[in-house]
């Protein structure tokens, strides 16, 4: 988070009014230099609450801009799965196709499980590189 630094000059005494003037709330402004100190801290607080609150309000902007994004990449997520469905759904109609291709994502994720269970199966790593092209060839 940033942080603002507020200046106050050092070289002029700070505005004291004269004895007896009013605050803008009516009350004696005391002419001490531990009262003009407070109100320069006090003047200080304001300005970094008010930059504080300026840099919360950008980032909430630019949470919502990221929500949206994402709100809209989960839609488009969320038709592309639908169109996919669609087009598997055709090729299973269509006489003479020999079955619907795996997708590459759904079989990268079974040879890594394949992989990291050997349990399974003793074909070798080389084995498996054949498969995978011969898959890939049938796929085209």
């Amino acid at each position: 988070m940033e942080t603002h630094q507020v200046q106050i000059p050092q070289d002029s005494p700070p505005e004291i009014p004269p004895v007896g003037e009013c605050s803008k709330n009516g009350r004696q402004l005391s002419t001490s230099k531990r009262a003009a100190q407070n109100r320069a801290a006090q003047r200080a607080f304001r300005q970094r609450k008010e930059c504080y609150i300026k840099d919360l309000e950008t980032k909430v902007l630019e949470l919502k801009s990221t929500k949206e994004t994402i709100d809209s990449l989960r839609q488009e997520n969320l038709q592309l799965r639908d169109y996919i469905l669609a087009l598997q759904s055709r090729l299973i109609e269509q006489p003479g196709v020999g079955g619907v291709p795996t997708p590459p994502a759904v079989y990268a994720r079974r040879q890594v499980d394949f992989l990291h269970d050997p349990a399974t199966s003793t074909v070798s790593l080389g084995d498996v590189d054949k498969d995978d092209h011969e898959l890939e060839e049938k796929s085209r």
